[in-house]
């Protein structure tokens, strides 16, 4: 029997470690499907993401740059179950109702995973009632960027009639409630250049590295704090020391940030129009 040859630094040839690497990786996707296979919780809320980007018609890079805004990774199956439940919490934010198990999607119920149909998706013009805005993933990205304005001191009344009114004069549509994707995708544009003029808020996309890889990303939360955070340093307010500003660590604390300096924001222009 021939032995294989080794290379001087006792290590097996290359065609066996690329075998063995081969073997490691199976061994892994493998234990991880095991992994998601025993664990019934972990399973649901997989179903759940898949079922909301589904349900809000994402596109692929779209649900990616999420995952990697959210958890710093671009693929569910590498979640743990607190990150799972942090993207179905932006999925609900976003518009998404989970009506399988009459609780909205919550991240910790127990509904089926494998054995039920997806329902299909809602209309795309779903009904509201009087002239609220329909709950959509676009209705509900409208009414996040309408109160981000009135954080920066660009909206002067952040209730939803005023924001039905804004959509109202770009549309031309009295029944607001039947405003489709193609027309909102217009109020939705109109809002971001009014805040990107007013405010200066920059909506391009983050270029970052990871793993060797260069990713690119949406955060729309932090360029609504660093314009915010430029105004305040304008205003020569305490609350901004530095130049950069801070980068929370989830969706809930970035929001908690934008409501306490949008507060700040609006005390130092009242104080300056008393002045």
């Amino acid at each position: 029997m021939v032995k294989a040859a080794r290379d001087p630094a006792g290590r097996a040839p290359a065609a066996g470690r690329t075998a063995a690497a081969g073997r490691t990786a199976a061994a892994g996707r493998a234990a991880a499907a095991g992994r998601t296979a025993a664990d019934p919780g972990r399973r649901s809320r997989l179903a759940k993401i898949h079922l909301a980007r589904k349900r809000l018609a994402m596109t692929e890079d779209s649900y990616r740059d999420m995952l990697q805004r959210l958890t710093r990774r671009r693929s569910a199956a590498e979640l743990t179950i607190p990150q799972l439940d942090l993207v179905l919490i932006e999925f609900r934010r976003l518009g998404f109702t989970d009506d399988r198990d009459g609780r909205g999607g919550s991240a910790g119920g127990t509904g089926s995973a494998g054995g039920e149909r997806a329902s299909k998706p809602a209309p795309a013009r779903a009904k509201a009632p009087g002239g609220q805005l329909a709950a959509s993933a676009w209705a509900a990205k409208m009414r996040a960027l309408w109160l981000s304005g009135w954080h920066l001191g660009v909206v002067e009344d952040p209730s939803e009639a005023a924001l039905v009114a804004f959509a109202r004069r770009q549309t031309h549509v009295d029944l607001i409630q039947w405003v489709g994707p193609g027309q909102a995708t217009a109020v939705i544009e109109a809002i971001k250049g009014w805040l990107t003029r007013e405010a200066g808020v920059d909506w391009s996309s983050y270029h970052a590295s990871v793993g060797g890889k260069r990713v690119t990303y949406e955060d729309p939360r932090q360029r609504v704090i660093e314009a915010q955070w430029r105004l305040l340093r304008a205003m020569g307010a305490a609350e901004a020391p530095t130049p950069r500003p801070p980068e929370p660590e989830s969706a809930e604390a970035a929001d908690a940030l934008i409501r306490a300096l949008g507060e700040r924001i609006r005390q130092g222009r009242e104080t300056g129009a008393e002045g």
